[in-house]
C-alpha cells in the first residue's frame, strides 16, 4: 500500500507505507527475533501443493536464506493438522534435538495431562535420524512409562533387529509389547518418519498393530505385516510425564541422532494431542508446540539447524467462512503472527458476505494481536450461475478488511489484467496452474518490502 509523506518542506511525494502487521514480521525476519507461524482458512483455492498459498510461502522464505520453511495440513477428516513436511531448507539446515548415547541423563519432557492420558487406540509418529538404524542398546523414542503402576505407553526400536516395538500397559503395572514383523528400509543417519497404530479391540477378539515409514510424512508404506494377538486390551491412563529420546528419566536407551518431530494421536487417525516439533525451538531450554504444550530440555541434548516459517494451512475444499469460524480454537490452537483469509466462491447467491465479518469479528476475539491478511479471489467467467454474486463478495472481503484494518491482497482487481481464460482452469472458476502463479507473485508484490 502507498502512503504520502513529506519530504523536507519540497512538497508531497509518495512513499512506501508498510502494514503494522507486516512490519512486525519483517523485524521478526532481519533480525531473527523468533519462529513465524502463519495460518490460512479458505478452500480450495488454497488447500494444495501447486496452489498460490504454499507457492508464496517458498518464494517468501527464499528472501531469507537462513530461514525454514514447513507445511502442515489440516485434515477434514481428524479435524487436526497433519505431519510437518519440509518445503524449503535454509543454509543453517532444519531444527532438530541431537542426543547421543554418551551424553549421560537426556531427555525431553511435558507433564501428564488429561488430553495425554489415552485409554484406547493410539497413533504415534516421529521424525528421526539414526547414527545406525540397527542399534546396539534399545532406542526409546517416547514414553509416558514409570514404575510399576505408571506404565501407559511407550514406542522403541528394538536392539540389533531394528525392528518396531509399541509397550504398554493395561493396568499401570502390567507390560505388554507388540513388534513389527521387519525393520525399517532406511540406511544411516538418513531422516526418516515412522509411525504406529494401535487398535486395542479390532472387532475379532484381538488387538492389532501396524508399523510404516515414510519420507516426506505424508506417503506411508507399511512396515512389515499387520500384527494381531489374541485378546482386546486397554491402556492405563497413568499421571507420569511424556518424555522423549530416552528412557528411565533420561538415563538410558538415548536416541543416538536426530529426533525433528513426534506426534501423538487419541485414536487412529484422531485428535492430535502431541505435537512436538524442534523447529519451535528459539532459544533456552523450553519450547512451546503447536498445541501449547511445553517441553523441558534436559542434560546436554543441543538444538541444531536454523530458524522456521511454518504454514499450517487449514483450507478445506468446498467450505466457506462459517467452517472456519466454527474451528478457530482447533485451526489456530496458538496465537500466529499471520493469519490468511481465502474465501469467496462457494457462497452461491450470498452478497453480503455476513459469514466474513463473522470470522473477521471471531478471529479479532480470539487473538485480538494477530495480523491478520484478508485475500479477495479472481473473476469468474460470465457463465458460471454467480459470477456476479462472486464479483459483490470479493468487494465485501476489501471493504471488511479496511474496516477492520487487515492488509489485503486484492486478487480480483489484481486478476482483471488477464483475460479469464488465461488464469482458470477448464472449470472457468479456479485458477490454473498460471493463475496460482500470477496469485503468489501478486502475494509477493504486496510483500514487498517485509
Amino acid at each position: 500500500m502507498l502512503g504520502i509523506g513529506l519530504n523536507n518542506n519540497e512538497g508531497s511525494v509518495e512513499v512506501e507505507y508498510l502494514h503494522p502487521n507486516l512490519s512486525a514480521v519483517e523485524s521478526i525476519l532481519k533480525f531473527n527475533r523468533k519462529n513465524l507461524v502463519f495460518t490460512m482458512q479458505g478452500d480450495s483455492t488454497s488447500d494444495g501443493d501447486s496452489d498460490w498459498w504454499n507457492l508464496f510461502l517458498k518464494d517468501f522464505i527464499a528472501k531469507y536464506p537462513e530461514w525454514n520453511y514447513y507445511r502442515r495440513k489440516w485434515n477434514d477428516t481428524t479435524q487436526s493438522y497433519g505431519e510437518a513436511v519440509n518445503q524449503v531448507e535454509g543454509s543453517n539446515g532444519y531444527k532438530y534435538a541431537a542426543i547421543t548415547s554418551t551424553g549421560g541423563n537426556q531427555v525431553i519432557s511435558t507433564p501428564d495431562s488429561a488430553s495425554l492420558d489415552i485409554v484406547g487406540d493410539i497413533e504415534i509418529s516421529c521424525k528421526i535420524a539414526l547414527d545406525t538404524w540397527k542399534p546396539a542398546a534399545t532406542t526409546c523414542i517416547l514414553e509416558k512409562w514409570t514404575v510399576a503402576g505408571q506404565r501407559s505407553y511407550m514406542f522403541l526400536i528394538n536392539a540389533t533387529s531394528g525392528t518396531l516395538s509399541l509397550y504398554w500397559s493395561n493396568d499401570g503395572t502390567t507390560i505388554n509389547n507388540i513388534d513389527s514383523t521387519t525393520a525399517p528400509t532406511v540406511t544411516n543417519w538418513q531422516d526418516l518418519y515412522l509411525k504406529v497404530t494401535f487398535d486395542v479391540d479390532n472387532g475379532a477378539g484381538g488387538k492389532t498393530a501396524k508399523f510404516y515409514q515414510s519420507t516426506n510424512g505424508e506417503t506411508w508404506t507399511q512396515i512389515g505385516a499387520d500384527v494381531i494377538q489374541a485378546g482386546t486390551t486397554s491402556i492405563f491412563a497413568g499421571t507420569t510425564a511424556i518424555r522423549l529420546g530416552s528412557y528411565s528419566g533420561g538415563t538410558n536407551w538415548h536416541l543416538n541422532g536426530k529426533l525433528y518431530t513426534v506426534t501423538v494421536k487419541d485414536g487412529i487417525d484422531g485428535t492430535t494431542v502431541l505435537m512436538f516439533d524442534a523447529a519451535m525451538h528459539y532459544i533456552g531450554t523450553t519450547l512451546t508446540d503447536l498445541l501449547g504444550l511445553t517441553y523441558t530440555i534436559v542434560g546436554s541434548i543441543t538444538m541444531a539447524g536454523g530458524l522456521s516459517l511454518q504454514g499450517l494451512n487449514g483450507s478445506v475444499s468446498g467450505q466457506i467462512a462459517s467452517y472456519a469460524t466454527a474451528r478457530i480454537a482447533d485451526m489456530i490452537p496458538t496465537e500466529p503472527d499471520l493469519n490468511f483469509i481465502n474465501y469467496a466462491h462457494n457462497e452461491g447467491s450470498e452478497t453480503d458476505y455476513t459469514d466474513y465479518k463473522d470470522l473477521l469479528d471471531a478471529l479479532r476475539a480470539a487473538y485480538p494481536r494477530m495480523g491478520i491478511v484478508c485475500c479477495t479471489q479472481n473473476q469468474q467467467n460470465t457463465t458460471q450461475t454467480y459470477f456476479l454474486q462472486h464479483g459483490i463478495r470479493n468487494s465485501q472481503v476489501s471493504k471488511y478488511a479496511g474496516v477492520a484494518n487487515c492488509v489485503l491482497i486484492d486478487f480480483f482487481t489484481e486478476c482483471l489484467n488477464y483475460a479469464i481464460l488465461d488464469i482458470t482452469s477448464e472449470d472457468n472458476v479456479h485458477p490454473s496452474a498460471a493463475g496460482y502463479r500470477i496469485w503468489a507473485n501478486y502475494a509477493m508484490e504486496i510483500f514487498r518490502n517485509v
